[in-house]
């Protein structure tokens, strides 16, 4: 698990995208999805989805951690 904490200078926007872009970028085999939230807050949340393996006969997401995903937490 990463915990990555800095706290925003009071008032400023700070703007998510580029952070998200560097958090995937990463770990671009783990992630799926990253979204950073702050709206409000000194500080600022980053939600993350991992990969996993899609149903073959309904391309839908399943429970099973793709094999990049089981390596990496391995480690």
């Amino acid at each position: 698990m990463l915990f990555v904490f800095q706290p925003r200078p009071g008032g400023k926007n700070i703007a998510p995208v580029p952070i998200e872009a560097a958090i995937k970028e990463e770990l671009p085999d783990v992630l799926s999805n990253v979204v950073v939230t702050g709206e409000g807050r000194k500080y600022l949340t980053c939600m993350v989805t991992v990969r996993v393996e899609p149903d073959m006969k309904t391309l839908q997401p399943t429970d099973m951690l793709s094999p990049s995903v089981r390596r990496w937490a391995a480690k």
